[in-house]
C-alpha cells in the first residue's frame, strides 16, 4: 500500500495489487496494471494516466470495480498483497471499502485479498448462477442471493493469528432485491465446505456496509434475498457440509488435526496407509446423506484412462485419477488409473454427524496432489470442496510432514563428512520451513514453503551458480526457500520465469519471493553452488586421466635408454 503516492517525477514499475489512496499522482503516460487499487476502485485491465498523471480512471466504467460492485463472471484478478503484524493487525483497502481487524497476529506476514471470479466460486463451493445473474448459495437458512462480489482472505506463508476477527464489507443499495430491507442483509461465509450466514453483525445503512465478528478466514460476501428454509416452505433444500475436525493419519501414527487456515502437506512412504476422516452434517440429520466421495492424484487426463471416470476436476482442470465414492444404497465406486492404490472399505459411524474414514495404501510414488471431498443428500443438495491438505508419496520419508514439523529425511541427507560445519548452517530456517525437496542428481535436501502453488522439482544450474525451482502456480503466491550453505552461498538475485524479480527478500540463505499466477520456474542465483553429480563425475574423470598421463610419462622417462 503506497498510501498517497507522489510519483509524477518519472514512470515507475508498478505491480498487480498495488494500492494508492486519494490524491496520488503519476507521471504522464504511466501504465497502471490490472489489479491496481485506486481510490475509485479496482482496475479490471491496464490503464494509462493522462493530464500530467492526475487522470488514471478508465473512461469505460466496466473497466473498474467500485465499492460493493459485483464482478462479472470470467474476470480473474490477481491477489491484493497486504502486510499484517503484531503491532498493526489491521487491513484497509479504501478503494474497495474493505477493512479487517485481527484480535491478535501471532506471526507477522502477508494477507492476500482476492476478488473472486464467480465461475471459480461455482466450481469450488457448489454455488449456482441464478436467472438474474446473481450467485445463489444454499445455507441452513435457505437459498441466499449475493449482492456483492465474493472476497477471499488468505494468510500466506507462516503468517498466523489467534482469536476473532472483525470484517467490514460494502454493498450497493441498487443491488438489493425488491422486497428486501437493508436490515435483512446478511454476510455469507464459506466455512468447512458449506456456506453459512454470520450472526454477530451490524448493518450501517448510512455507509452501506456490514460489519461482522468472525472466527476464520475464507470467502465472504453480502447476501440479499432469502428463499426457502427456516419456515419458508422449502423441505430438504440445504446442502450437506463438513462439521468438526478433519483427521489424517499415516499407518500407525496418531491422527493429525488439519488446520483449515493452512495447507498441510502429508508426506508418506510407498507402502504406507493414509486414512482421512471426515465429519459430514446435514440439516435433516446424518441419515439424509446418500453419498460421500474422496478424490486425489490430480493430473492431466492420462492416455488410456477410461473417460467415464475422468469427470472429477480441480480448479486447474486436472482430473482425479484416484478416488473412492461411497454410496448408502448402491454399490461403491472405486477407481485408480495407476493400479498402485488399494482402498479399504470405509469405516462409517453416525451420531449427530456421519463420520467416514477412507483408507488407502500406496504402492508407488505420487507427486504432491490436492485432495477434494464431495457429499450429496437425498434432495440432491451437495457440496464439493478442496480440503486444506495435500498428499505426497515418496520412497524415503519416515513420518508425516506438517506445518510445524518439517521432515528432512536422514537417508536423503549427505553424509556427515560432506556437510558444512555447524557454524555455517542456518538451523533456525531449516527448523521452521514445513517442506523439503531433493535436488535432482545431487540428493541434497532444500527446505521450503509455498503458498498457492506446488513444487514439482529442483535442479542445479552450475553455469549461473543457481538453483532452479520448478513450480505449478494457478494463482499468485509466495515461495520461501533456504538452501544449506553447503549447497549454495552468496545469494544475490532471483529470476521469475527468466526475468529479474523485485518482489524478493533475501536474508542470508533464506529467500522469500512473490510470484504471479502461471509462474513455472524460479531461479535463485548466488556466487557458489554445489556441482551436480555429472559435473563432479567429469571432474573426477579428468583428474584421473591427468594422473594416468603423468604416471605414464614418468614411467617412460624411467626406462629411457642412456647413451
Amino acid at each position: 500500500d503506497f498510501g498517497v503516492g507522489k510519483l509524477s517525477g518519472a514512470k515507475q514499475n508498478i505491480y498487480n495489487g498495488t494500492q494508492f489512496e486519494l490524491g496520488s499522482t503519476f507521471a504522464d503516460g504511466q501504465v497502471l496494471p490490472l489489479g491496481t487499487v485506486l481510490s475509485a476502485g479496482l482496475l479490471l485491465g491496464n490503464a494509462t494516466c493522462s493530464s500530467a498523471g492526475t487522470d488514471c480512471i478508465p473512461a469505460d466504467a466496466a473497466d473498474i470495480l467500485s465499492k460493493g460492485e459485483v464482478i462479472a463472471a470470467g474476470t480473474t484478478i490477481p491477489a491484493i498483497k497486504n502486510t499484517v503484524t503484531k503491532d498493526n493487525p489491521t487491513l484497509s483497502i479504501d478503494g474497495l471499502g474493505i477493512s479487517m481487524t485481527f484480535a491478535s497476529i501471532t506471526t507477522d506476514g502477508n494477507l492476500d485479498v482476492t476478488v473472486k471470479d464467480p465461475n471459480d466460486i461455482i466450481t469450488d463451493t457448489g454455488a449456482t448462477l441464478g436467472i438474474d445473474g446473481a450467485l445463489e448459495m444454499k445455507t441452513g437458512s435457505g437459498v441466499i442471493n449475493t449482492i456483492s462480489s465474493i472476497i477471499d482472505f488468505d494468510l500466506t506463508g507462516s503468517t498466523a493469528n489467534s482469536g476473532v476477527l472483525t470484517i467490514t464489507l460494502p454493498y450497493k443499495e441498487a443491488n438489493i432485491p425488491a422486497g428486501t430491507n437493508e436490515n435483512q442483509l446478511t454476510m455469507l461465509h464459506y466455512e468447512n465446505g458449506a456456506w453459512i450466514t454470520e450472526s454477530d453483525c451490524t448493518t450501517d445503512e448510512a455507509a452501506n456496509e456490514i460489519t461482522c465478528i468472525v472466527n476464520s478466514l475464507s470467502p465472504f460476501a453480502i447476501g440479499g434475498k432469502t428463499s426457502g428454509g427456516g419456515g419458508g416452505g422449502c423441505i430438504n433444500c440445504s446442502q450437506p457440509y463438513l462439521d468438526g475436525d478433519i483427521l489424517v493419519s499415516v499407518s500407525s501414527s496418531d491422527p493429525i488435526i488439519i488446520n483449515s487456515n493452512d495447507i498441510t502437506n502429508i508426506i508418506a512412504n510407498v507402502g504406507d496407509t493414509i486414512t482421512v476422516t471426515l465429519n459430514v452434517a446435514d440439516d435433516r440429520g446424518p441419515n439424509n446423506i446418500r453419498q460421500v466421495s474422496l478424490f486425489t492424484n490430480f493430473d492431466a487426463v492420462p492416455s488410456g484412462m477410461n473417460l467415464y471416470y475422468a469427470n472429477n476436476f480441480n480448479r486447474s482442470h486436472e482430473t482425479s485419477t484416484t478416488f473412492y465414492e461411497w454410496f448408502k444404497f448402491t454399490e461403491n465406486v472405486v477407481f485408480d488409473h495407476s493400479g498402485n492404490v488399494l482402498f479399504a472399505e470405509p469405516v462409517i459411524s453416525s451420531a449427530d454427524n456421519l463420520t467416514i474414514s477412507f483408507s488407502m495404501t500406496w504402492g508407488d510414488v505420487m507427486e504432491k496432489s490436492q485432495v477434494m471431498a464431495k457429499a450429496v443428500d437425498s434432495g440432491a443438495n451437495y457440496f464439493r470442496s478442496t480440503l486444506p491438505f495435500t498428499i505426497e508419496i515418496v520412497d524415503s520419508v519416515e513420518s508425516v510432514s506438517t506445518p510445524s514439523e518439517p521432515i528432512a529425511p536422514e537417508a536423503d541427507v549427505a553424509p556427515e563428512a560432506d556437510v558444512a560445519p555447524e557454524a555455517d548452517v542456518a538451523p533456525e530456517t531449516e527448523d521452521t520451513l514445513s517442506e523439503v525437496i531433493i535436488l535432482d542428481d545431487i540428493e541434497q535436501v532444500i527446505p521450503y514453503e509455498i503458498a498457492n502453488g506446488m513444487m514439482t522439482s529442483a535442479v542445479v544450474n552450475t553455469d549461473n551458480n543457481s538453483i532452479i525451482f520448478y513450480i505449478d502456480a494457478s494463482d499468485d503466491g509466495l515461495l520461501v526457500v533456504s538452501p544449506p550453505k553447503s549447497v549454495q552461498e552468496g545469494i544475490f538475485m532471483v529470476l521469475v520465469d527468466g526475468e529479474e524479480s523485485n518482489d524478493v527478500e533475501i536474508d542470508g540463505n533464506t529467500v522469500t519471493v512473490m510470484f504471479p499466477a502461471g509462474t513455472e520456474e524460479i531461479e535463485i542465483i548466488g556466487t557458489y553452488v554445489i556441482p551436480e553429480f555429472g559435473t563432479i563425475a567429469a571432474m573426477i574423470l579428468a583428474v584421473a586421466i591427468i594422473s594416468i598421463i603423468v604416471i605414464s610419462s614418468k614411467s617412460r622417462l624411467g626406462i629411457m635408454p642412456r647413451y
